[in-house]
């Protein structure tokens, strides 16, 4: 059987994603029969010789056996400290971000002092002030602990991470000195890069430079991150696979250049690759792309050639050993990423034969687009609910950018204090991110109508029938007629865009997240309500519209106040007035009450994560009451 760690690593990851978005009274369930029909298949000689039936049900066991070892061994432990108020020894192991509500951080515990408390546990740390404590430095303290979610999928990736609580500081007893661990020489070594690129650059050119670089984001203005969204271009201030595939492979070729031996070149390449991931904060998307160079780069030291489909599916199965990875979002979208890259590409590329190289290069550059977006699209409408054509064209501008961009800005760190050699890698980086985010702006602004919200349930219904359509194709004729695929896929999303255009030009919707921001909008303006921090900011965005009206919204980015005509119209679907300590929003005739919790609507109660849409037959009435 070909490529059996392809079959293995797949395999175990679509069954954790399955487990951890059912009950896990069903992880019993699936090990049952999967330990079941891998002990039939063995009866049956042409399965068992064909291998590929009991590697998948075999996989599927094993993903079984570690999902409920890891949900009973570590998260229920953990869960049960969710409210308890304990004294605890801790250290803070990653750089304090600050937030809204202060100060948080990912923390380890050393002891906790509670009853069958689990130990030596990583914690999300949150705290009202600075606390000056540096890093990999123990310190008692008194903590209550909060679950984080009671998925991997509603945890924000924090349960990839294996922390599955949150910890509030309370009070700080004693700080102890200590020996410093190769961890802390990471983030000293981050903190340093930092400081140097804060002398090179500023604006959002430093916070471009430190995106592409660390994959750090907090000197970009929220403006630029929302263009790079609607762009579909987030990914390049994401370090991912091609990030370090940029810098380890430029490294590799400059010491061949220097006729450096094969082994030297590999041992270096593979050293920077580790150091680099330790001080970008080894998230998973790194760690994926990291085991992959690892394998290609071995097997050049044995002359053997990689297969790219297996070492993917080795490092999916090394990531998978933590069952709650698969719930990482960047995971996901980079592994899908790169099976499109693998499977879909090729397919197209094959339907046209370019002779001239400049019109092959952009030939390659589109079906790669289109690879990835076809590739990741029911991960983009699971998450996030949006996707964005914009990046078909525009990833064969940026990413080559990126790439000029990202080894510019190394050179600069690597020679700071160099006069002319830091000079140079100064401006020419400088002026690519330059370009870089020009492009994202004018684009963003200019064809922000092709950034599509697909959250509706008709796009997931066109997404499982394009599914559907090449799994059948793959039982039945054991390959994928790329021809007849597009035409389908064409068709298939033609109807659903026809659709869905009627609906939104019909229809006004209502959005109320979890963190309480109330969102009313429709096809020409939006209104919200409770914008009170960065993070509420981010959860509205993705509802702006041409005119966006804010009420009690206390966000720097939000406008002060609420303005509008007197007789309170803002659309065909939206009138608001003001009653005493209340603002009533009308939006044709149904009744909404907004408490701390819930939404109550027709004596219906609805959790804060309400999203629907309603039509001009219904009237809705939002009442929400003005904060002191």
């Amino acid at each position: 059987m070909k490529r059996v760690f392809a079959f293995i690593g797949f395999s175990v990851a679509i069954t954790l994603i399955v487990l951890n978005l059912v009950s896990f009274k069903y992880s019993y369930i699936v090990l049952f029969v999967a330990v079941t029909l891998f002990l039939a298949s063995l009866l049956f000689k042409s399965l068992r010789k064909a291998g590929v039936v009991p590697v998948v049900l075999g996989s599927v066991a094993f993903a079984s056996c570690i999902f409920i070892a890891a949900y009973t061994g570590t998260f229920l432990p953990q869960s049960q400290l969710s409210g308890q108020v304990c004294q605890s020894r801790i250290k803070i192991i990653s750089v304090c971000e600050e937030t809204s509500g202060g100060y948080t951080c990912v923390a380890k515990t050393e002891s906790i002092n509670a009853p069958d408390a689990p130990q030596n546990i990583k914690v999300k740390l949150n705290c009202e002030a600075d606390l000056g404590i540096d890093y990999y430095t123990d310190f008692d303290a008194t903590v209550q602990f909060y679950s984080i979610a009671d998925t991997a999928f509603e945890s924000y990736s924090y349960f990839g991470d294996n922390i599955f609580l949150t910890a509030r500081i309370i009070s700080v007893d004693q700080v102890y000195e200590q020996e410093k661990t190769p961890g802390y020489y990471f983030l000293e070594i981050r903190q340093s890069v930092l400081k140097i690129l804060e002398q090179g650059f500023s604006g959002d050119v430093l916070g471009l430079a430190s995106g592409i670089l660390l994959g750090d984001k907090i000197y970009l203005s929220d403006n630029v991150v929302d263009g790079f969204q609607v762009c579909g271009t987030s990914h390049i201030i994401a370090v991912s696979g091609l990030h370090i595939s940029v810098i380890c492979l430029c490294l590799y070729n400059l010491l061949k250049l220097f006729d450096c031996s094969k082994s030297v070149r590999i041992v270096v390449s593979l050293t920077v690759l580790f150091v680099y991931s330790g001080v970008v904060g080894f998230p998973k998307s790194v760690l994926r792309a990291g085991i992959m160079l690892t394998v290609i780069l071995i097997s050049k030291l044995f002359n053997q050639k990689g297969d790219t489909l297996n070492s993917l599916g080795i490092a999916v199965f090394i990531m998978c050993l933590n069952p709650f990875a698969v719930s990482d979002v960047s995971a996901l979208l980079t592994v899908t990423a790169v099976l499109g890259i693998l499977v879909i590409t090729p397919q197209l590329e094959a339907l046209l034969n370019v002779k001239n190289k400049v019109l092959k290069y952009l030939w390659n550059s589109v079906c790669i687009s289109l690879g990835v977006l076809f590739s990741t699209m029911p991960v983009m409408w699971f998450v996030f609910g949006q996707i964005s054509l914009i990046s078909i064209l525009l990833n064969i501008l940026v990413v080559p950018l990126v790439q000029v961009a990202l080894v510019a800005v190394a050179l600069y760190v690597l020679f700071f204090g160099i006069p002319f050699l830091s000079f140079i890698p100064r401006a020419l980086g400088e002026f690519v991110l330059n370009i870089i985010i020009w492009v994202n702006k004018f684009c963003s602004e200019k064809l922000g109508f092709l950034f599509l919200n697909v959250k509706d349930e008709i796009f997931g219904v066109a997404i499982f029938a394009v599914l559907l359509f090449v799994g059948i194709s793959l039982i039945v004729t054991k390959k994928v007629e790329i021809k007849s695929a597009l035409v389908f896929i064409c068709a298939v999303f033609a109807v659903t865009g026809i659709l869905n255009m009627y609906q939104v030009n019909n229809n006004a919707y209502v959005y109320i997240s979890q963190n309480s921001v109330v969102a009313f909008y429709d096809r020409d303006c939006c209104i919200a309500i409770g914008v009170n921090s960065k993070d509420d900011y981010y959860d509205f965005s993705q509802f702006k519209r041409e005119s966006n009206y804010y009420i009690d919204c206390s966000y720097a980015e939000c406008e002060d106040g609420f303005a509008v005509e007197s007789d309170g119209r803002v659309s065909d679907a939206f009138y608001v007035d003001f009653q005493g300590d209340s603002i009533i929003l009308t939006v044709y005739n149904k009744t909404f009450k907004i408490n701390d919790d819930c939404v109550i609507i027709d004596n219906n109660l609805f959790y804060r994560n309400l999203q629907d849409r309603f039509s001009s037959q219904d009237e809705i009435t939002l009442v929400v009451a003005k904060e002191d």
